[in-house]
């Protein structure tokens, strides 16, 4: 990366994100190497598969006792994809409200399109990843309240290291997300400081077809018209589930109500230094 990109200035740090020491040592040496002091931007993308889904097979133990008692689970996905991605975040939730004013504060969290729907054989990780898109989803109406914004990356099956042989059979002949997409939408969601409480989903180029009919319809085949007439190609698609709009409800009505206290506590003031001044006043003299 150095070679590529020699202007630009790169730090290594070891991390093992199931450690609390590990994280916070990580995010202590970040602030120590940021050329402005402080931290703008933290993505928790911390994420492994059980290769073997031994949460679902599980094993008996082996030993030499006569109960025959099962292993005890292993449970490193949760460690890693949670508990690893939460401590991320209450450390993002420490250090990003101490930036100065003007400044981006921004927690991107990657889930997995197995955080918005069942993937079987992968018990433990589709439970990992519901887990963060529930820190998003409750973060997303309050982390306001400390000038931080949250979004979120749920990206598809992406041709990586990280698929099992087992997802790659079942994939077999199907599309996938670009890992190239995934880079896309979530520099969008950092870069752009408007963007906030949003989640995309990454998958496969689908055609968007508007049919004479009015309806609009998804091709996963490669276009059939040569000019591309009427058609639009598109991986990223906003996920808005039935909550967000109850919470962002929630938002507008406290940030309304915190401006009426506001107006309010402003015309006590007033009326109480009137008081102070015409009432008081008098009996003093």
């Amino acid at each position: 990366v150095r070679t590529a990109y020699p202007t630009q200035t790169f730090h290594h740090h070891h991390c093992d994100v199931t450690s609390w020491t590990d994280q916070l040592s990580l995010f202590k040496f970040a602030v120590a190497n940021s050329p402005t002091g402080g931290i703008e931007g933290v993505v928790a993308a911390a994420g492994v598969v059980d290769m073997d889904n031994s949460f679902d097979s599980p094993r008996r133990n082996g030993s030499k006792t006569e109960n025959n008692e099962p292993e005890e689970p292993r449970l490193k996905v949760l460690e890693v994809n949670l508990t690893g991605v939460a401590y991320t975040v209450h450390l993002a939730m420490f250090y990003l409200p101490r930036n100065g004013t003007g400044r981006d504060r921004h927690i991107l969290l990657v889930s997995s399109i197995a955080g918005i729907a069942p993937l079987p054989g992968q018990t433990e990780y589709t439970a990992s990843k519901h887990g963060v898109m529930g820190l998003f989803r409750a973060l997303r109406g309050t982390s306001w309240t400390r000038g931080v914004r949250v979004n979120c990356v749920n990206p598809y099956f992406v041709d990586t290291p990280l698929l099992p042989a087992s997802g790659i059979a079942l994939l077999a002949g199907a599309p996938k997300a670009e890992l190239g997409d995934v880079v896309d939408a979530g520099t969008r969601l950092m870069a752009d400081e408007g963007i906030r409480g949003r989640a995309l989903v990454v998958g496969p180029k689908m055609r968007v077809v508007e049919g004479e009919d009015g309806v609009t319809r998804l091709v996963a085949e490669a276009p059939t018209n040569p000019e591309g007439e009427g058609e639009r190609v598109q991986a990223v698609w906003e996920v808005y589930a039935e909550d967000f709009e109850r919470v962002e409800s929630f938002v507008w009505r406290y940030v309304g109500m915190m401006n009426v206290m506001k107006s309010l506590a402003g015309w006590v003031g007033v009326v109480r230094d009137l008081w102070g001044i015409y009432v008081l006043g008098k009996k003093a003299r």
